[in-house]
């Protein structure tokens, strides 16, 4: 999701984009990490154009958005899971409840 909603994200995130760019924007599902910046696809183009240069990353994080269809609250509500349960797994919580 970009930092600035173009018309095609918007059309993409539908009548409620303003208010789904907004929460999603900033949380940590949403940055894709990168090799190098002068690699990384433009900021505002959408997801469709962006697909075919996450699919090729050499980071498996980045690769696994390729997999997504859209880039919707449900890709990024799937990946902030998947984050989650990766972090736990590497930094165990000692004294959980």
């Amino acid at each position: 999701m970009p930092m600035q909603l173009t018309d095609a994200w918007r059309e993409s995130l539908g009548p409620e984009a303003e208010e789904v760019h907004l929460a999603w924007h900033h949380r940590l599902a949403n940055p894709a990490l990168v090799g190098a910046n002068d690699d990384a696809p433009g900021r505002d183009l959408s997801f469709d154009e962006k697909k075919e240069w996450y699919r090729r990353s050499p980071i498996g994080l980045t690769g696994r958005v390729a997999l997504e269809r859209e880039w919707d609250e449900d890709a990024l509500q799937r990946r902030t899971e998947e984050l989650a349960e990766r972090a736990i797994r590497v930094w165990p919580w000692e004294h959980g409840p």
